[in-house]
């Protein structure tokens, strides 16, 4: 019989190749790496721990894509995209943070991704072009 083991952490990565690919979040991976190509890292679930992207990347020739749909509740059109998300500045970095129902002032930070600040583009530009799913 195969010895069980339990641990209290174990971290789990994703790679991605050459192509185009998904990357999931959440509670249960900490760390992500979309690799070449066109990645979408999708989020479902907002409070359940902070995802580090660590290679998310926008350029002509790579749109990785970030998807907070699951996310948010009652976003819909003539919303204001920033009274649901955000990017704050932190050094090279930026912190995503996410308003589930868009009131308020209740932001839980959701994700860094590194190397990247995206903290003065206009969010609904993101939306526009895809970067952002909401």
């Amino acid at each position: 019989s195969k010895q069980v083991v339990q641990v209290n952490r174990v971290v789990i990565r994703f790679a991605g190749d050459s192509g185009d690919g998904m990357q999931l979040t959440g509670d249960r991976f900490t760390s992500e790496t979309g690799g070449l190509g066109n990645d979408t890292f999708v989020f479902d679930k907002c409070g359940g721990g902070i995802d580090t992207l660590t290679d998310f990347t926008r350029t002509a020739t790579e749109k990785d894509k970030l998807d907070v749909s699951d996310l948010l509740s009652g976003f819909g059109p003539g919303d204001a995209i920033g009274d649901f998300v955000k990017f704050i500045a932190s050094g090279a970095d930026s912190i995503l943070k996410v308003n589930a129902d868009g009131h308020g002032n209740d932001f839980h930070t959701i994700a860094v991704l590194k190397n990247i600040d995206l903290s003065g583009v206009n969010l609904g530009d993101l939306v526009t072009d895809g970067t952002m799913i909401v």
